[in-house]
């Protein structure tokens, strides 16, 4: 059984295991390999029916890494996994933290820009469209609107709520 975290703190060690089924060859080895922002390889510990995983992840930007886990034997190499991993800061390190996402920030920046309740760091605001950065401040009401719109689906999305209006029927 194999079950790779989907999440880890950088700087916090990476700890996995992976359980051996009867069909694998017990000379074979297993070997992690993770790349992204960094690059870590790690080879698995055997210990009787399973292989231990630990992997410094000290030094590691935070960011979406991709890993292949595979079983080697000379040169004979078996993919037995894949698949993405997220690296989290580590905000014990960290003197201030935003974590709100680019999405939930910019809708932030926008929505007090349209409340007139801005600061002058918020009006000044800029965000990356598909016309190049744009400063808020410079956009148009109806401008302003539309990237609300955009924005608020965006977020629901990340969190999971529903996107649209409920429409009930009576029949």
């Amino acid at each position: 059984m194999i079950s790779i975290p989907e999440r880890v703190i950088a700087g916090m060690p990476l700890k996995f295991s992976v359980r051996v089924d009867e069909t694998v060859d017990p000379g074979w080895g297993m070997s992690f390999f993770l790349r992204g922002g960094g690059a870590l390889d790690c080879s698995g510990v055997p210990d009787g029916e399973e292989f231990f995983f630990s992997l410094d992840t000290t030094g590691l930007p935070p960011g979406t890494y991709w890993y292949s886990l595979r079983s080697v034997s000379g040169d004979s190499v078996e993919e037995l996994a894949s698949g993405a991993i997220e690296v989290c800061p580590d905000i014990a390190s960290m003197e201030t933290y935003d974590g709100r996402s680019h999405a939930r920030r910019v809708l932030d920046a926008i929505e007090a820009v349209l409340e007139q309740r801005a600061t002058h760091d918020q009006q000044s605001y800029s965000i990356q469209t598909s016309l190049g950065m744009r400063q808020l401040s410079r956009v148009p009401l109806d401008e302003l609107l539309r990237l609300r719109r955009i924005y608020t689906v965006e977020c629901r999305r990340e969190s999971g709520k529903p996107i649209g209006r409920r429409v009930r029927v009576w029949i």
